[in-house]
Formats: structure tokens, sequence, C-alpha cells
């Protein structure tokens, strides 16, 4: 394809992406555009080793696919959150679409669907709203609550099925139950299993192992504080249950590290509080890593279908997999836990209350599972929303300072303010920079760009500007191989630089000095 098409073509859709979510006052910020984020940043620039090789071996994704997996994420995760804003109850949830590298949202109406096409996800007309889902939901959990049936192993709303999806243990379950479920309402599904769900029971750090009293080994899910600077690590409930108050706790060397402080196990969650009170024990705002470099976390965060996720616990160690299933309702005998998170990674017995993680973001506290292993091809495994515990016990997240590696300088690049990486693909051919948005100047002055490619792939570089109502291209550099630069002189705004694959991949870095 010709530069000039190319360039043409990569201008016009970017100006009709924008045109989606309406017009804007000139000066006013983007509303949304360009559709970031699609080059890796945030969540992406502080990915240890260790999450990249366990993407690599659980979600079959390379280094830089991992990286633009996670950016694009964290960008799903705002937009979904703009989206709720916009639309309220009138949409049917939320989910990450991989294949597009998006946010979907489930709508019932056209102009639903054009109000999240504003908000900047991707809208998919469905049968049934939220509020049906919902009838259809409490209907199962009148029929549970009121039969306790054995062989339901748990249910929940999936949004890209639009329907509440109930999964039976076919071993268990009684003749006809399938049948009575799908007549409850239309909306019901029912997927059948052949196995029922358990809960899987130095410093004071995120998947290493401790002990409740006599009991067997859980997993430390993450350091926090309470009011005054108290000392705590937050777990399963159900570690914590028999003993919910000042029963000793021991650390994986076996030396007492405090006492259980609280706990809750039913209906409305999964989650422990230990208090830390032993002086030679120190809160650690990392997760294990297991030999593959440990995780900072920086922050908590919610998590949406589709998204890829993160655990680490003593029993398995460090896996992966990806969000199926949100508010999900787990059964274990005559116990239903509601509000836990569904996923497709592994874990065993021992891995409860250990860390789940999206990035450098702590999502979840791990509950259950379904399988017994990693080394079984289909696995399910639960975990307890963390914001709910730090919530309800009044804590807050014992953070560190995200430390991402520093971009380096591209050769024959100096004397530039910032430098910024990323790498295009065959499923990824352009991005957005600095770090898949936009950026503003207030003062005039001149913008430089310089980039740096691979040897021989031709990249191309092109700077952007807002006009109020849509991105125009205000400088080029599109010659023949991955070496490029741009020199503009222009009046204060919003700018925006992207970096287009003409032929070839790998990874790049850009040299950028604002006004």
């Amino acid at each position: 394809m010709s530069r000039t098409r190319t360039a043409a073509l990569a201008a016009c859709l970017l100006a009709t992406v924008v045109g989606t979510f309406g017009s804007a006052p000139a000066g006013a910020a983007p509303p949304g555009a360009p559709a970031p984020v699609s080059s890796p940043g945030g969540d992406a620039a502080v990915a240890s080793p260790g999450m990249l090789a366990a993407m690599r071996r659980d979600l079959g994704l390379s280094a830089d696919q991992a990286r633009d997996r996670i950016a694009r994420e964290s960008a799903a995760r705002r937009t979904a959150a703009d989206v709720r804003r916009a639309l309220g109850d009138r949409h049917a949830g939320v989910w990450y679409d991989a294949e597009a590298g998006a946010l979907a949202v489930a709508v019932t109406d056209r102009a639903a669907a054009e109000r999240a096409r504003a908000a900047g996800a991707r809208p998919t007309l469905v049968r049934h709203d939220q509020r049906h889902l919902d009838r259809a939901g409490a209907a199962v959990a009148a029929l549970v609550g009121r039969d306790h049936p054995s062989g339901v192993n748990g249910w929940g709303t999936d949004a890209r099925a639009n329907a509440v999806v109930v999964t039976l243990d076919r071993t268990t379950a009684p003749a006809g139950l399938a049948a009575r479920l799908r007549a409850l309402d239309g909306a019901v599904t029912v997927v059948e299993t052949d196995s029922s769900p358990r809960q899987q029971g130095g410093d004071v750090r995120g998947g290493d192992a401790w002990r409740p009293g006599t009991e067997t080994n859980c997993s430390i899910g993450f350091a926090a504080t309470g009011p005054g600077g108290s000392r705590h690590f937050l777990t399963a409930g159900h570690c914590t249950n028999d003993y919910p108050t000042s029963q000793a706790a021991y650390g994986k060397d076996g030396t007492q590290l405090g006492v259980s402080g609280a706990s809750t196990n039913g209906a409305t969650g999964d989650y422990g509080r230990v208090d830390v009170t032993a002086a030679g024990w120190n809160l650690s705002a990392t997760v294990n890593g297991y030999g593959n470099g440990d995780v900072m976390v920086t922050g908590t965060g919610d998590t949406v279908v589709g998204q890829s996720v993160c655990r680490s616990g003593q029993t398995t160690q460090w896996h992966c997999g990806t969000v199926t299933e949100v508010d999900y309702s787990a059964v274990y005998g005559s116990l239903t836990v509601n509000g836990l998170v569904k996923t497709d990674a592994c874990s065993e017995a021992g891995d409860s209350g250990g860390s789940w993680v999206s990035g450098s973001t702590a999502v979840g506290l791990h509950e259950g599972g379904t399988t017994n292993g990693c080394h079984v091809s289909t696995h399910v495994a639960y975990f307890q929303p963390v914001g709910e515990a730090l919530a309800a016990y009044g804590l807050t997240l014992y953070t560190g300072a995200a430390t991402p590696t520093p971009t380096p300088v591209p050769a024959g690049c100096t004397g530039y303010q910032s430098s910024y990486s990323g790498s295009l693909t065959g499923t990824t051919t352009s991005q957005f920079q600095p770090n898949g948005t936009y950026y503003q100047t207030t003062v005039s002055g001149t913008h430089k760009a310089c980039l740096r490619g691979p040897a021989g792939a031709d990249f191309d570089l092109f700077l952007q500007k807002w006009n109020g109502s849509a991105w125009t291209t205000v400088a080029t550099s599109n010659g023949s191989t991955s070496e490029e630069s741009v020199t503009y002189t222009g009046a204060a705004g919003y700018y925006v630089y992207k970096v287009v694959a003409d032929s070839g991949t790998g990874s790049y870095t850009l040299a950028v000095t604002k006004p």
C-alpha cells in the first residue's frame, strides 16, 4: 500500500472513530479519542517478567502481546466506568473483547447502543435487559435456597451469552433438575460438568503461605493498614472462620506473625482479616512471583469479563487466566457464597486467600475452584473482589510505588525530553504515544519526535492535533525504513503521535520533545 494512501486512510479512520463521540468545542479535551490505550503503559509498563512468562504459558501470549493486552484491559476498565455512568441500568453487562482489544457492552435498544459508542465501547444488541437477568438469577437463587438440590455448583450472569448460566455436576444432580432450572425463565441456561467446587484452603507478602492455628495452610492475599497504622493482611474468610478472633496465625517459617481478626464466609462474600502483631514481621506491597519476579501492587481495581488476571498461592504458585463471569454465586453443599469472580485459571487446596492481580492492580483474594491441580485441561477458579474486603474492615491496601523500567533514548535521537516504547505486530499495526493517549500543551512551540524501529521494517510517524471536532495530521514522516522524525511548530492544544507499520513488525522507541 502506498504511504500516501496509508496516511490518508489512517487519518480518515481516526476521524471516523472520533466522530462517533460527537463534536467538542475548540479547545475542549478530546472526548475519549484517540481510542486509547493501544500501546503499553500504566499497568503494562510495570508488568513483571514473571507475569509476562505466566501469560505466555497460560494464555499463549508473547511478551509484547501480553503488555499490549494489559494496556488495553486497563483502558477497558476505565471505559467500563464511563459506560456505567452513561447508561445506568440500560445495559446488560460489559466484557473485554480480546479479539477487538476493546470493551464490549450488551444493550437492548439502538439509543443505548449510540450512548455506549459515545462512551468508547462496542455495543452488542441482545434480547434480555439487566432487570430480566436479575429476575432470572433471583428465581435460580430461590429454587436453590428452598430445595437445596445436590449438584448445583453455582450460577451467575454471563453478559456475552445474555443469560444466567447455572453449572451442574451431572454426577450428583438429581434427574430432572436441569429441566426445572431451564423452565424458570427463558434467560436461564444450564452447563453440566463432572466435578464440584471446593474452598481451597520474614515479610507479609501476597501469595506466601500462612497457617491458621492448627489447621492446614492457606495463602496471604494482600497487606493492609488500618486506623492508627495498625497492620493486617487479607485472606479467605474460610481460612479464618473456625477461629475468627484471637487465634494464633503463623507465617511460612512457622513463627507466629499475629492473630486472626475477623471472618466473613457466606452469602455476603468470603474474606478474612489477620492482625499482624509480631514485631519481626513487616508488611510488603509485593506479590510472590515464585522465582519469576515479584509484582509490586500499586492500587485496587475491579475486573470485567474477558480480562486477563494472574494469581499467586502457596500450592500451585503463579498462574494466569481470564475472567469468565462476575457477581458469581458458588455453591458448596449448604453454603452459597455470592459476589465472586469466576475465571478459567487453575488452583489447588492451599491457594485459598492468595493474591489475584491485573498488571500492578490488586483485584481479588483466591476463594476456591472446581479443579484439583493445573495438570488438567479445564480449570475453574473463583476470587473474592478485594475492594469489598478492604471496605468491610475499614482498611487501606498497603502499596508500593510503580517503578517501570526507564525507556532508553534510541540511538541517533539524543537531546529529547522523554522516550516511549512499543511494539507493532501482525494484529497491532498502529499505536498511539505517549503511552496510548494524547497530551496537552498550554503554550505555543515546537513539537519534535524521533522514531527508531527494527531493521528491515517500514514504520511511519504521524503527529496529529485535535481541532475541536476531529484529529488532523499536522506532520508526517513516511520514509522507507523504521527511522523517522518530525518537527512541527504549533499553537497550544491537544496532540498525539501515531506509529504505523507499513511493513514488518517489532519493537520501537519514540523520543519526544514538547513545548
